[in-house]
């Protein structure tokens, strides 16, 4: 009941955003030039990953509000090895994600309040409309492009930490 719920809520909010936001230009975007109606990376601080053997630290962006929330990566075309999107969440609960609009294939980090990864999405499919559902104790999540974890070798098990600007 609680995903038909999500279901229902997300369906209403973007259907709600895309007719209210914005000048439309989004809908026929554009993947083979960059433009300013793109949403560009916006650096709010580092996370860095701790595994067995090294540490690999990236620049994240962080979202400031309940709309950049819902949007994440949405609507980017590219992003940079070393960039990625943290979500931190102060209730935690179950939630869920997906690939709508989403142009760069993920891997998704699910990660507890004691910053260890429990749980690792690889190579999402762009677009998908596919719900993601995190572990009921994820805290923070963390979108890096795909295959990202598979050449860092970081597995459940590791650890972060955030510095934020």
């Amino acid at each position: 009941m609680k995903r038909i719920v999500m279901i229902f809520f997300l369906f209403i909010f973007f259907l709600i955003f895309s007719c209210s936001c914005g000048n439309g230009n989004y809908n026929n975007i554009d993947t083979t030039s960059q433009s300013q109606d793109k949403p560009q990376f916006r650096k709010d601080g580092e996370l860095t990953f701790f595994t067995s053997t090294k540490t690999i630290t990236i620049d994240v962006e962080i979202p400031e509000n309940f709309l950049e929330n819902m949007l994440g990566l949405m609507y980017r075309v590219t992003m940079n090895e070393t960039q990625g999107m943290l979500f931190i969440y102060n209730i935690i609960k179950e939630r869920s994600f997906w690939m709508k609009n989403t142009y760069i294939s993920l891997d998704m980090f699910f990660v507890n309040e004691k910053m260890e990864i429990i749980e690792i999405v690889r190579n999402t499919v762009p677009l998908s409309e596919d719900l993601i559902p995190t572990p009921k104790e994820t805290k923070y999540v963390i979108e890096v492009t795909a295959r990202f974890s598979d050449k860092y070798g970081i597995n459940i098990g590791d650890y972060i930490s955030i510095t934020l600007l």
